[in-house]
């Protein structure tokens, strides 16, 4: 740039010298024609006195010889000579004349006798002479001045420039290459201040728009970090394409549901997102959102999938998912925009929604087993009720036959019917306790029980029922006794034994039962959880279908059946397991489809004691003293009244409670103890105690149930009830407690 200035510079300075010098040599050539012309003026005249004489004397010959003298000087381009007596006498040369002298013609006389004339015309030789002198002397100057100057450029002027240009040049240069921060400072030269200061303000802003732009360029990539960052910690696999369908965003959700890192999918295209989810490259919820329509191909991907605005929902089952252990997952996909509402791109969310899934199937699960629940409770509500009225009966029915065994003489015929009736009482009576422990409406008694006792009847009663094609092996070698409740231990012998019968109902078989005793070692105990003593084994064998290890790992679940629908609860096995589990024991199953099923059975062994079954003739307590009872059911106030007195006692009997409350109240010195049952008309049990005792205080009761919801043992106490009794009540249970209460009272007395 500075060597164009300076070329700039001489060429300028080359031109205005050569106006100069050519104004200089018109000049000159000016004034040089102007003396030619004087010149050609002098020329003439003296032409003109040197051939007068010839012409005065008529001399022609004479005239025309000096003429031509002059004509030979080349100044002279040609002349004509005329005489007044002869005319023309010569004429000789060129008579155009001189483009810059004009011809001179000039009179001819001696004295006033005019003579002649002649006209001259001249050359313009020596003027282009002189012109050329001139072109020549003013190249010679323009180049020496040329020369002269140039030097002068260089070595001074191009210094003082270089000077004043270099820092300008410097400053353009290092704001070139992106130094914003270039100020120029000032120099000597107003002019060149001029350019310094428009440079400065024009790098001042563009200072100041780089660093707007450069903050926010900052801005933006801290914008974009941070929303990558909140796309990185999506808990749902999230991936964003750009308007090339091209991956821009993949994040660790995504990488984790997947195992596919994002360095080896950012940048790519081509339905490359598809193949980590679905192991094929094709059209996914991202790339239909732009349809007008939703493709019949993306229909039969999906379980489920519907448009909401500019968003796509889908539901779809992806085996590729989770290490390939497969997935259900929800996705959606939207489109994105930026400010002016250009399309940038989309984004598709997927979401792994097996565990909502399966937490579906299980609420499904839980929902038929909550519908069992209540079905069972409904048993339950339905078992106290039948409870209630069922004890009444039975407090009857056994009462009447311990009246008749206890007033029997001899042994006679029909005897044994009685205690049959008695043992089949006693067995309704636990079998009513069982159903109220079933559904925990009563708490459960363990006592010494016998198992080959149980295993007999469960395996008589179901003999009747069982087809031909069923055949029973009995092996019952063991005596001993276990702690248990005996209609527990039937329910798990039947349970059994009906499970068995049911894997053989269509092809027949044999059911192997066997009992005997076993000792446990510490290390077979402890493999089974339990503690290294006696046990009871039974085990219980078919030759059925067997049971696959999926269905055997699950038999125990409560309601969990393989039994068509009505055909089965799905209670029975787990039932078994609870009751094995309450009697510290272990039940094992082992089994395979086709080879049958084999049942084994733990129960601790205890000491044997008197069979608690069986009907003993005891001194039971006695007493004189006065009792009233009360009870809703005529035949229980029979029973009850006639009961106590082959006691001893002197009984009083109602079954109006309002009655009772008066007999009290009206005649409080005849009565030494009330007896009364809970569910009464007009007035229940403890209001009646409660009345009792708000006059009486300590005024020993007895408060008797068929079954009871709002009234246990415990609240009995509370309310200073002295006995309570669960019906039906056996001759003994009473007369122990009668005897108990009034002592105690007494006692306290």
């Amino acid at each position: 740039m500075l060597n164009e200035i300076m070329s700039l510079n001489i060429i300028s300075s080359v031109v205005v010298i050569f106006i100069v010098i050519f104004i200089f040599c018109v000049i000159l050539s000016y004034s040089k024609i102007i003396d030619l012309r004087k010149s050609a003026v002098a020329t003439a005249n003296e032409i003109a006195s040197f051939i007068g004489h010839p012409l005065y004397v008529v001399d022609d010959d004479q005239a025309i010889r000096i003429a031509e003298t002059f004509l030979s000087s080349k100044k002279i381009a040609g002349f004509v000579i005329e005489s007044s007596s002869s005319g023309i006498l010569s004429s000789k040369g060129e008579m155009y004349g001189s483009k810059w002298i004009p011809k001179i013609t000039k009179k001819i006389s001696e004295g006033d006798i005019p003579l002649g004339r002649i006209t001259i015309t001249f050359s313009d030789e020596e003027i282009y002479r002189n012109i050329a002198q001139l072109s020549l002397v003013s190249i010679i100057i323009i180049v020496a001045v040329f020369v002269v100057f140039n030097f002068t450029n260089r070595f001074l002027v191009s210094g003082r420039i270089k000077q004043t240009v270099a820092p300008i040049l410097a400053g353009l240069t290092s704001f070139s290459e992106g130094n914003y921060e270039t100020f120029l400072k000032p120099t000597p030269y107003v002019d060149v201040n001029i350019v310094v200061d428009h440079f400065n303000d024009t790098a001042a802003k563009i200072h100041q728009n780089h660093e707007d732009l450069k903050k926010s360029k900052e801005a933006l990539i801290a914008e974009r970090r941070y929303l990558m960052d909140i796309i990185d910690f999506l808990p749902d696999a999230t991936f964003i394409v750009d308007t090339e369908k091209k991956i821009v965003a993949w994040n660790r959700a995504a990488e984790a549901l997947t195992n596919v890192p994002r360095e080896q999918l950012l940048g790519k295209g081509n339905y490359e997102y598809a193949l980590p989810f679905h192991g094929e490259r094709r059209p996914v919820l991202i790339d239909i959102i732009d349809a007008p329509y939703i493709p019949p191909q993306a229909e039969k991907f999906y379980k489920y999938i519907k448009r909401i605005d500019t968003a796509i929902y889908g539901e779809s089952y992806v085996p590729e998912l989770n290490n390939g252990q497969g997935a259900d997952f929800l996705g959606v996909a939207a489109p994105l925009f930026d400010q002016k509402g250009n399309r940038t791109g989309a984004i598709e969310l997927v979401r792994d929604i097996s565990d909502y899934k399966q937490a579906e199937k299980e609420k499904q699960k839980l929902q038929l087993q909550l519908k069992q629940v209540q079905k069972m409770e409904a048993i339950g509500t339905l078992a106290g009720g039948i409870a209630h009225d069922f004890n009444n009966i039975l407090t009857a029915i056994i009462g009447y036959v311990e009246l008749a065994i206890f007033k029997r003489k001899e042994k006679s015929e029909g005897t044994d019917y009685l205690d049959g009736i008695f043992k089949a009482a006693s067995r309704a009576k636990d079998l009513v306790q069982q159903i109220l422990a079933f559904s925990r409406q009563t708490e459960q008694v363990l006592k010494p029980v016998s198992v080959k006792l149980a295993t007999r009847e469960a395996l008589k009663l179901l003999r009747a029922s069982l087809p031909s094609s069923i055949e029973i092996k009995q092996n019952l070698q063991s005596n001993s006794l276990v702690m248990g409740d005996p209609t527990q231990l039937h329910q798990i012998m039947m349970n059994l034994f009906t499970n068995a019968a049911h894997a053989m109902q269509k092809t027949g078989g044999t059911i192997d039962v066997e009992i005997t005793d076993i000792e446990l070692d510490e290390p077979t105990a402890r493999s089974m959880n339990l503690k290294p003593k006696n046990y009871f084994k039974v085990i219980v064998r078919d030759t059925g279908c067997g049971m696959p290890p999926k269905i055997m790992d699950r038999i125990f679940d409560p309601f969990f059946t393989t039994k068509a629908l009505g055909a089965g609860t799905g209670m029975g096995l787990s039932v078994v397991h609870g009751i094995v589990e309450s009697f510290d024991g272990k039940i094992l199953v082992d089994s395979e489809p086709g080879q049958g099923t084999r049942f084994q059975i733990f129960l601790p062994v205890v000491e044997r004691t008197e069979d608690a079954e069986m009907i003993v003739e005891e001194d039971l307590p006695r007493g004189s003293e006065r009792i009233l009872v009360v009870d809703d059911e005529p035949d229980v106030v029979i029973v009850g009244k006639e009961t106590l007195e082959t006691l001893g006692y002197r009984v009083t009997a109602t079954t109006n409670p309002v009655e009772a409350m008066e007999l009290l109240l009206t005649r409080p010195r005849e009565f030494d103890l009330l007896i009364t049952d809970m569910t009464m008309p007009k007035m229940t049990g403890d209001t009646l105690a409660r009345e009792v005792l708000s006059y009486r205080p300590g005024f020993p009761v007895i408060l008797c149930t068929g079954f009871s919801a709002q009234m246990t043992e415990k609240r009995a106490n509370k309310l200073g009830i002295k006995g309570f009794l669960m019906k039906p009540i056996l001759r003994s249970e009473i007369a122990k407690l009668i005897r108990n209460v009034l002592d105690e009272n007494q006692d306290l007395a």
